[in-house]
């Protein structure tokens, strides 16, 4: 850890640079992402984790918030801005002077885990094109873990079916995803979990009484996508809500809490809040979750309902049940990863009619069960992960 950047001398970037050189594998790791999302930082921040016990990483830090960098657990020696070239000018010449080597050290470039759409900050352009087919014939290993993808225009169909044909290791992380990858024809897909599935939290999770949670937690975005402007959404969102409230907090007397691992998540929380307050019991929690509120905030809710996929995702680590209220169409990397669980029960479709939220009833019958499937399968997917990494990293 470090509070602040100092520069390095060149002494120290020369013996970095040689001491890189001298390393079996070499691993570069773009970071750059969307940085006020609790769940992109954790899932970052656990592939982080798991390259470092095969290499040497650094990390392309350009325009990345030292705050950020922290909450990674980036050392100094770790950034790109500690070598004397840039990121990209960085991993050519570490291949190229390989090339010279008795024994030629594996290259890996990981590209951030997470969901491809047209909103994807960095997503790719014909400049990058071209770049990863030059990494491709230096022998460079191009890779991207644990992602899903979304509305795409032709134009980035393109580009990302591009990427995919330079790259040794494209992992999608559910089936829906697997099938668009192979509708536009992508190259070199393979599953690979979801990252927060591979989490390690520290987090110690019991089964509880069915109804031994005094509350239910509620984080909701308002709109199924960052650049949807439609009002439907949140229209039919907001009925299925105004039900489970009836429902949990009324007929149950459960208390509501609404809380936010996202910080453009704040506003439209808010509005849940005044719409509830009053006749229910409810609290709001005014500041974005961190990792370990957000593990003890949901660990002791009944339940956690959202629209969010590592709100969700996050809730199982906890040992809650976690509640999917979505559009199952357009949201569809949420659907497509309770779909390969076996948990579609556990998802309101917000098109659906009002019977679907009584089931909630008999979903406190089967907590329990439910919790342990939902544990057995989240160790199968973690293992999977190690699996596949290890041998990635070994080919």
């Amino acid at each position: 850890m470090f509070t602040s950047k100092s520069m390095p001398t060149l002494k120290e970037q020369s013996k970095k640079n040689h001491d890189l050189d001298r390393q079996d594998i070499h691993i570069f790791y773009e970071a750059r992402t969307q940085y006020g999302n609790l769940g992109d930082l954790i899932i970052n921040k656990t592939l982080l984790e798991r390259l470092r016990g095969y290499g040497q990483v650094v990390i392309n830090d350009h325009g990345v918030p030292d705050w950020y960098c922290q909450e990674l657990g980036i050392e100094l020696d770790e950034r790109a801005s500690f070598y004397e070239n840039g990121f990209s000018r960085l991993i050519i010449k570490s291949k190229l002077k390989s090339l010279f080597q008795l024994k030629s050290p594996k290259t890996y470039l990981f590209l951030g885990p997470g969901h491809l759409s047209d909103n994807s900050r960095y997503l790719g352009s014909r400049k990058w094109i071209l770049y990863f087919l030059l990494l491709r014939i230096l022998g460079v290993r191009l890779c991207r873990l644990g992602f899903s993808i979304g509305e795409l225009s032709d134009h980035n169909q393109k580009i990302v079916k591009w990427v995919s044909r330079f790259s040794y290791f494209y992992g999608v992380r559910d089936s829906i995803s697997e099938s668009l990858a192979h509708q536009m024809k992508m190259c070199q897909i393979q599953h690979f979990p979801d990252l927060a599935w591979l989490f390690r939290s520290g987090f110690q999770t019991a089964i509880k009484p069915s109804m031994d949670g005094e509350y239910i937690v509620f984080s909701f975005r308002e709109s199924a996508h960052a650049c949807d402007t439609s009002n439907a959404y949140q229209e039919n969102l907001i009925v299925v809500l105004d039900r489970v409230v009836d429902l949990v907090c009324r007929q149950w007397s459960k208390r509501l809490v609404v809380a936010y691992q996202v910080d453009r998540d704040s506003d439209f929380c808010q509005r849940l809040v005044q719409r509830y307050v009053g006749p229910y019991d409810v609290e709001f929690v005014d500041q974005k979750l961190n990792v370990q509120a957000a593990l003890e905030l949901y660990s002791n809710a009944l339940m956690v309902f959202s629209n969010r996929l590592h709100v969700l995702l996050f809730t199982i680590m906890a040992g809650s049940l976690p509640l999917a209220v979505i559009d199952s169409n357009r949201q569809s990397k949420v659907t497509g990863i309770f779909l390969d669980a076996e948990l579609s029960s556990l998802v309101l479709d917000i098109h659906s009619d009002s019977a679907q939220v009584m089931k909630l009833n008999r979903l406190v019958d089967e907590m329990n069960p439910i919790k342990e499937k939902i544990e057995r399968y989240r160790k199968n997917r973690e293992l999977l992960g190690q699996n596949l990494l290890a041998q990635m990293m070994a080919g």
